[in-house]
C-alpha cells in the first residue's frame, strides 16, 4: 500500500515543481528520509514519536511470525491518504497554465 502512497506523493510534488527541473533526487531523498526516520525512532522509546511521520511505521513488516494479520485500518489510511494526493494533483492540474 505504501507504493500507491509514494507513486501519489511523487505526483503530487512533481506537479508543483517548474517546467524542466528533475525531480528524481528529491523523491528518491522523501522515500529514504521516511525511512531513516522511522528507523531511528525504533532505537530509543523517548524519540518513537518521530515514527509518526514516516508511512513505515504503519506498516506492519512482521510477515515471518505466526501471529502476522492483515488490519484493514492501515489499508484504508494508505488508501485515503493517496486518494487525498490524487483529487489535490488534479486541482491542482488544472489550474496549472501549460504552454504548447
Amino acid at each position: 500500500m505504501e507504493n500507491i502512497f509514494f507513486g501519489a506523493l511523487g505526483l503530487f510534488c512533481s506537479i508543483l515543481i517548474k517546467r524542466g527541473k528533475s525531480f528524481v533526487g528529491t523523491g528518491v531523498g522523501i522515500v529514504l528520509g521516511t525511512f531513516i526516520l522511522e528507523s531511528i525512532s525504533k532505537i530509543n522509546e523517548s524519540i518513537n514519536w518521530l515514527g509518526y511521520f514516516s508511512p513505515f511505521y504503519f506498516v506492519d513488516f512482521r510477515v515471518y511470525n505466526n501471529d502476522y494479520c492483515f488490519t484493514w485500518w492501515r489499508v484504508l489510511f494508505f488508501l485515503g491518504i493517496s486518494a487525498v494526493l490524487f483529487v489535490s494533483t488534479f486541482f491542482v492540474y488544472r489550474k496549472k497554465d501549460i504552454y504548447a
